[in-house]
């Protein structure tokens, strides 16, 4: 008896660390989990601003206090940078973006190296005061 539980809890830890090893679905794709966080900050940084511009594959977000945030497609990755300044990288495998801005809505359609297409919507609850 004693033997099983010590077998058991032996594998119950060397378990997990051996899922991270495995491959993802496919070389490419964007991970629904990765496109959730993703969402998630954008729609925080959205809610936080006042005017908003969609030019080719950026997006300019203007926050009082803060400054300009802005979202783009970097080489194969979307990068978001806060004045200028730094270059996060928020998704890995972005290949193509496109947006679409209503004084309450964010639409954002993206596609992965992979060929996927991913849809998302950013909501606010007040009328921007300038979309560009």
């Amino acid at each position: 008896m004693l033997v099983s539980v010590s077998v058991l809890a032996v594998l119950c830890l060397a378990v997990p660390p051996l899922y991270v090893l495995m491959p993802s679905a496919k070389p490419g794709t964007l991970h629904e989990r990765e496109w959730t966080l993703f969402l998630a900050q954008l729609q925080m940084d959205f809610r936080e601003s006042y005017a908003v511009e969609i030019r080719e594959n950026r997006i300019q977000l203007w926050q009082e206090g803060i400054g300009t945030v802005e979202y783009f497609c970097g080489g194969e990755q979307m990068v978001r940078t806060v004045n200028r300044r730094g270059n996060e990288v928020v998704l890995e495998t972005a290949a193509r973006v496109s947006y679409r801005a209503s004084p309450t809505r964010l639409w954002i359609q993206m596609e992965d190296h992979a060929g996927t297409a991913h849809k998302g919507l950013v909501v606010r609850f007040w009328e921007l005061d300038r979309i560009g």
